[in-house]
Formats: structure tokens, sequence, C-alpha cells
């Protein structure tokens, strides 16, 4: 009895939790639209940690750390019954700047560049408004302007 009320207020507290990050969300200012994809104004520093996720989000990227000269460059495919929202979050542990892209390579939407300065992290939100899901592959791409090492961590869900 104790576990089943014990596994009930989890599920419960995860539910809560995901429709409280849903609500911020669709307060958050819309940047770009492509029919019903809204791209949501990013958000940087300590408000972005985004690297905790709920149980039940289908991981995209799962903390990927990468520490090299070249740049990180990753896809994936959205499937719209793995939910409308989609999030990718990254953490800049380098001693240099980053800049990180997000690319609907399905229908060739470039989101453009973000700059993560060393030591901060960002978070790209993105929602699908008509209630489908998010659909298609997507490309992350993260380089630096003057090719110096980049030491991140990436981490990509949909729920």
């Amino acid at each position: 009895m104790t576990k089943l009320l014990k596994a009930s207020l989890a599920l419960g507290l995860a539910l809560s939790i995901s429709f409280v990050a849903s609500a911020a969300i669709h307060e958050s200012k819309v940047v770009t639209t492509q029919g019903s994809l809204f791209h949501v104004a990013p958000v940087k520093g300590s408000a972005a940690n985004s690297s905790e996720f709920n149980p039940f989000d289908v991981v995209m990227i799962n903390h990927v750390r990468h520490s090299s000269t070249s740049a990180f460059d990753m896809t994936f495919t959205c499937d719209p019954d793995n939910g409308t929202e989609m999030t990718v979050w990254i953490q800049n542990n380098g001693s240099s700047s980053v800049k990180m892209k997000v690319i609907h390579v399905s229908t060739n939407l470039d989101y453009g560049y973000e700059t993560v300065a060393a030591g901060d992290q960002l978070t790209e939100h993105f929602h699908m408004e008509n209630g489908k899901g998010i659909y298609g592959k997507f490309r992350v791409y993260v380089t630096t302007d003057d090719g110096s090492t980049t030491d991140i961590n990436v981490y990509a869900r949909q729920y």
C-alpha cells in the first residue's frame, strides 16, 4: 500500500511540474513560427537550468559532454506521439563563448545562432500549438568564432 501511495504521489508531482513548465512556455515571448511550430525566446543564465527533466520525457540528446576544437553537430527525429514541447539545453564549461543554433531540417528552418558566454547556459524551447506534437528531424550545432576548444554539455528532450 505504501509503495502504491508513493508511486501515486510521484506521478501527481511529475504531472504538475509538466503543466507548470508548459504554462511558463506559453507565457514566454514567441520568436518564430512556422505553421503551428512556435520557437519561444531563449532563456539564458541560471534561469535556463533545464538539465533536469521529468522521467516521462523522451530524451533526444542525453547529457552529451563535448570537449573539442571541432563543432558539436547532432541530429535527432521527433515523433508527434512524444509530445507538443521540445527543449534543447546547453551549458558552456569552457573559457570562451560558444554559439548554438537549432535547425528544423524537415522544413529547412534555421532558428539562428544564440551566443552562450563562458560559464553560462541556455535553453531553447519549441512548442507545437495545434496539439498534434512536434515532428521531424532537428539539428543542434554548436561552434566558436575563434576555433577555440569547446567544453559543453548538451541535453534535448521532447514532452
